[in-house]
């Protein structure tokens, strides 16, 4: 990804969250929903991004995405009211979310949702984190083997894990979990922590459980397989000190 596009997406998030936050100043009771959606989309063209798709308002039941045709007269009483804003600035979106609970009734569900989100972002962060500290630490990466694998037996599961350290972030997560979560860990979201690593480690990684009964055994063969992969991609390599990993332009 070239700095301009990066920078778009930077932007576009930016944009989203800004946007997002006045369509909740005029989520109250009294208020008309197509009104609001024609003033969330009126606030993207001024902050000189354009709508990624149709802001959306979705009431009670409907969980998200509905779209208010022309003639919608509804009128917010007390509705549990989800918004939906995307925002793009030359292919690259930013989308974003909120939920506002105007009967009082649901403030167990918008405390949980608020809690999923916050550890979903800390483990994301901390993949996107790693994959930081690791491209820093690798410097110009001459004299490193740049690719690497493993397989890890943890007690009857096993995983294969094989990296390179390309500069072009790619992920293939091919691992199943028979439970939501692990202990305290959305299973969901450990394929999201490598994702966030890759991306910017900037590196081909693809992990694969190719037996297993225990998600907790599971997990931690992932997790070593990767470890001891990105142990050999990141050794020297004796013969090369000098030199940048790659044979390009000369096969």
């Amino acid at each position: 990804m070239d700095s301009e596009t990066l920078n778009n997406y930077i932007l576009t998030g930016k944009i989203a969250a800004q946007v997002r936050e006045y369509g909740k100043s005029l989520i109250k009771e009294g208020s008309s929903v197509l009104e609001i959606l024609d003033e969330v989309e009126r606030k993207i063209f001024e902050l000189n991004a354009k709508p990624a798709f149709p802001a959306q308002i979705s009431l009670n039941e409907t969980a998200a995405h509905y779209c208010s045709e022309d003639d919608d007269k509804t009128i917010l009483t007390d509705q549990l009211v989800s918004l939906d804003v995307g925002v793009h600035i030359n292919g690259c979106i930013g989308d974003t979310a909120i939920t506002i609970d105007l009967s009082g009734k649901y403030s167990n569900l918008i405390k949980a949702s608020d809690k999923a989100l916050e550890n979903a972002l800390k483990i994301i962060h901390t993949g996107i984190s790693l994959g930081d500290a690791f491209r820093e630490a690798l410097g110009d990466m001459k004299g490193i083997n740049r690719a690497g694998y493993f397989i890890f037996p943890m007690d009857e599961s096993l995983a294969v894990s094989a990296v390179d350290i390309s500069s072009r972030p790619y992920l293939s997560f091919d691992v199943k979990f028979s439970k939501a979560n692990i202990g305290d860990l959305d299973s969901e979201l450990v394929e999201d922590f490598f994702q966030g690593f890759v991306n910017h480690l900037k590196a081909s990684l693809h992990v694969k459980e190719m037996n297993g009964r225990t998600d907790h055994h599971k997990i931690e063969g992932v997790f070593k397989s990767v470890a001891k992969a990105m142990e050999t991609a990141c050794s020297l390599d004796k013969r090369a000190l000098d030199e940048l990993p790659s044979t390009k332009g000369m096969i």
